[in-house]
């Protein structure tokens, strides 16, 4: 099967919290370990922004059980490709570092200051991700 990658943002529900966003992570990562997936999860202003890779069908699979996950609504799905090779090979699901988020990063992959992945390409919500995974 192909190597590929899927990215989608989504509206966090109002009563999200950083500790919600830790206990599926908790959930995610050892699942995810047995299925060789990797990614990365962004939970910033009310938005989940998450871009995961593995074999095709898997990331099917996946995607279906993640837009039915009653934790968050309207979820976009931002590109589904075939890749040459992992990006986020080091984390069966990574935590992007929303602390690290400031104007100058804010203004470096967005528009303006108010964060809103629609407003944004499938290219700088994928390199916002690549950014925060390393600070």
């Amino acid at each position: 099967m192909y190597l590929c990658e899927l990215m989608y943002y989504s509206k966090a529900n109002d009563d999200i919290t950083e500790q919600d966003l830790d206990s599926i992570l908790e959930i995610a990562q050892p699942t995810n370990k047995k299925r060789c997936i990797t990614g990365a999860l962004l939970l910033y202003k009310g938005f989940f922004v998450q871009c995961i890779e593995g074999e095709r069908d898997i990331l099917n699979s996946l995607y279906s059980s993640i837009i039915h996950d009653a934790r968050h609504n309207d979820v976009r799905l931002v590109r589904f490709r075939t890749i040459e090779e992992r990006v986020f090979r080091q984390w069966s699901m990574g935590k992007a570092n929303a602390n690290s988020i400031n104007d100058d990063i804010s203004l470096q992959y967005a528009p303006n200051l108010n964060f809103n992945p629609s407003q944004m390409s499938p290219e700088q919500l994928y390199r916002l991700l690549i950014k925060l995974l390393a600070s």
